[in-house]
């Protein structure tokens, strides 16, 4: 079986993208974790942190991926539309499962973290695959 270059490529931007997530998380949770006394918003650190990494590792992983993983020529506006939507709602998907396994299962957040983003790089690969940077449809 031969393993197509996209995906390569698109592990390795993901790899790169993920070590950024998963730093920010660690540095927002742990920044949030220290000042949440009194924070009413802030009852579910690691939700925040959560969504810090996620954004920062969207932006890395969204230039890199159009412009070399999938190498598309496509509607920039659109793609970053589509992926900006895409990441919202995974990141409502993971900051409920977050919360869950976290407060509900009591998994330690950098357990969970690690676990969810496994996750997305699965579903994000084929969203991003034939739906985001494939090529259009004839109309």
């Amino acid at each position: 079986m031969i393993i197509p270059t996209t995906f390569v490529r698109y592990i390795l931007v993901g790899g790169l993208a993920a070590m950024l997530d998963y730093g920010m998380f660690l540095v927002v949770n742990y920044v949030l974790t220290a000042q949440t006394s009194g924070l009413l918003w802030l009852m579910y650190p690691e939700q925040w942190a959560n969504s810090a990494g996620m954004m920062s590792g969207f932006l890395l992983a969204f230039i890199l991926n159009r412009n070399w993983s999938f190498r598309s020529t496509g509607s920039q506006k659109r793609q970053f539309i589509l992926s900006v939507l895409l990441l919202l709602t995974n990141n409502i998907v993971c900051g409920a499962l977050i919360v869950l396994l976290c407060r509900d299962l009591h998994m330690m957040p950098s357990l969970a973290k690690p676990l969810l983003q496994a996750l997305v790089v699965i579903w994000n690969y084929l969203i991003f695959k034939y739906l985001i940077y494939g090529k259009p449809h004839e109309q």
